[in-house]
């Protein structure tokens, strides 16, 4: 520090000055402050300070807040306005969150189902058996529905389902029967039969046969034979399976018409798998008379049919029409499988059982829509049926005459016989009625299906003796005789 008198320099410690011998210590007490002294200055200019900046911060924000307030009173008016649309379009759940707030995220929605009503079983009206099927929009079988959401109209009329049972069928569990009918014309002859009988044989080893679930065995060509009524003994079935011969035309339609009528007298599911390698040539029933009479009787048709026919179309309208299904396979050792997945499809289905509250008395058919909407699914199906009371089974025929006692011309010895008489039989009719003549004086019959049914006849007794000549006929005799050939000349195909 300096003197303050002469401004020599002195040293810091000293008291008076070397030049001069000026007294320092008040000049070192002004100009030179203690350091602890200097130290509370420093706390305090730093303490100013800060309040300042913070006052500032505050001021600057309680500025920018004047400024947002306008633009949130704006967003808050404007925000439910905004999100009525979309509370409209999506379903909400309320879920607890910490503390007391709450937040919402969407329902997971009802998966989408495909219902197919396989069959409508009326034999037992006012109360319906509905068989049904259910996939989802993958085409994955759904093997557990509940009544819960389910809704069914009749001709739009709500049906109450207060007393309905919904159950999965499964094993046998529930009656069902099945007609399985076998081509057996001449282009059969040979190893298509012989592996025909092996995959119809081995599929009755692989599906529940019991008192609940009754097969039956229909064989056609130009005739129509009932190998074996509706059992439950499956050594009987193999039996007439392996019985089985071929010969003549193809008579499918009239197969269908038989076995229609004879399946619709059961209880329970019903279905008909018919097999064949070609094409109708000798049924006097029409494809449209088969759709017709299927739907009525509620019974879906399933057809299996080897090769490639020119025109398989008439038997494919029927499966589609009658809610059956149509396969068509190259090789008879595809038989089994496609038996098989018949089966496996009528099988894994679902009985809905309903009393109508309102009976109908109409005869006509009637529109059935059946809609489940419950948390896990959605889906509707629909089907005509119509109610039993409603069908005159009178004006369909059974081709096989089978159980019948009677004759098809009780007086072919004994009365001419006229084209009026015969113009509206099938050929296989007409074999019968031919045939007739030959076993009332009793010819005993090498094919096995004529055997059967004549056998089946009180009248008939057979005659070892007799081959069969024209010798024993009286004159009425060969005259219908040769009458009914002409006409089943007539009625052969051209092409055959």
């Amino acid at each position: 520090m300096q003197c303050p008198k002469c401004k020599s320099n002195v040293a810091d410690h000293v008291k008076f000055c070397g030049v001069c011998g000026t007294a320092m210590t008040k000049v070192f007490e002004k100009s030179a402050p203690s350091k602890k002294r200097g130290l509370w200055i420093g706390i305090g200019i730093g303490a100013g300070s800060c309040v300042i900046l913070g006052m500032a911060i505050i001021i600057i924000l309680l500025l920018m807040n004047d400024k947002q307030e306008p633009v949130k009173d704006q967003l808050a008016a404007a925000q439910p306005a905004a999100m009525q649309g979309d509370a409209a379009a999506a379903t909400t759940t309320t879920v607890a969150n910490t503390g007391t707030e709450s937040e919402t995220v969407p329902e997971v929605p009802a998966q989408k189902v495909q219902l197919r009503i396989n069959q409508v079983d009326t034999s037992r009206y006012p109360l319906l058996d509905l068989y049904l099927s259910a996939t989802d929009e993958k085409g994955s079988k759904i093997t557990k529905l509940e009544n819960k959401g389910l809704t069914i109209t009749d001709n739009g009329k709500p049906v109450s389902l207060q007393n309905s049972s919904l159950r999965y069928m499964s094993g046998g569990s529930e009656p069902f029967s099945m007609n399985l009918l076998i081509d057996v014309s001449g282009s059969m002859e040979g190893e298509n039969i012989e592996r025909t009988q092996e995959a119809a044989t081995d599929f009755l080893d692989h599906i529940p046969v019991n008192e609940r679930s009754r097969v039956g065995l229909i064989s056609f060509d130009t005739n129509i034979f009932v190998d074996q009524d509706f059992t439950s003994d499956k050594q009987l079935l193999k039996n007439a399976i392996r019985g089985l011969q071929v010969d003549n035309q193809t008579a499918i339609y009239d197969a269908l018409s038989t076995a229609l009528i004879r399946t619709s007298k059961l209880e329970g599911a019903k279905m008909i798998i018919a097999f064949t390698d070609g094409m109708d040539n000798s049924s006097y029933t029409s494809p449209e008379e088969i759709t017709e009479l299927s739907k009525k009787l509620g019974i879906p048709i399933y057809i299996v049919a080897l090769g490639n026919e020119a025109d398989l179309n008439p038997l494919i309208r029927i499966c589609e029409d009658t809610r059956g299904k149509f396969i068509r396979i190259d090789s008879i050792s595809e038989l089994f499988k496609a038996y098989q997945s018949i089966y496996t499809q009528q099988e894994e289905q679902f009985k809905l059982s309903v009393r109508m509250s309102d009976p109908a008395t109409d005869q006509s058919f009637h529109d059935l829509k059946l809609s489940i909407h419950n948390e896990q699914y959605m889906g509707e199906g629909m089907v005509s049926y119509l109610p039993d009371y409603a069908i005159d089974y009178n004006i369909y025929r059974d081709y096989s005459y089978a159980g019948d006692d009677s004759f098809l011309f009780a007086d072919s010895a004994s009365r001419y016989l006229t084209d009026d008489d015969l113009r509206n039989l099938s050929l296989g009719e007409l074999a019968i009625a031919r045939n007739e003549i030959f076993a009332r004086h009793g010819y005993s019959f090498k094919r096995k299906q004529f055997a059967q049914y004549f056998e089946s006849k009180s009248w008939y007794t057979a005659n070892p003796v007799y081959d069969g000549s024209d010798s024993v006929l009286n004159d009425v005799e060969i005259s219908n005789y040769r009458l009914i050939k002409a006409w089943e000349a007539k009625k052969k195909p051209a092409n055959t």
